[in-house]
């Protein structure tokens, strides 16, 4: 994703030590981490570090369809996306965390 209605955040490392599965329907479990920026990461724009402080990273990442389910090491980007919301009469703002796979970082 790139352009101005999309926004994807460059690549850093996760590594999790800890997983705790999730406990039912509404739960995402969590995740016992250490998260690595980049040299480039401007922490206070930090789309990875707004997710975890509005949900968990465990949230984001199984938001995102990338749920993390056991300990290792992890390349994970932030991304939001804009879009037009014409019910609402206005933009609407959707974001999350993935896990980035060798081939989608090749094509990128």
């Amino acid at each position: 994703m790139s352009g101005e209605n999309n926004v994807v955040q460059s690549v850093h490392t996760l590594v999790v030590m800890r997983v705790t599965p999730p406990r039912g329907r509404f739960d995402d479990g969590s995740l016992g981490y250490r998260l690595l920026h980049p040299s480039g990461c401007n922490r206070a724009q930090c789309i990875i570090s707004d997710c975890i402080a509005s949900t968990t990273l465990a949230f984001a990442l199984s938001y995102s369809g990338t749920p993390i389910t056991v300990p290792g090491s992890y390349r994970i980007e932030g991304w939001w996306i804009r879009s037009w919301d014409d019910w609402y009469g206005g933009w609407e703002y959707d974001s999350g965390v993935r896990v980035v796979h060798d081939a989608e970082e090749a094509s990128a």
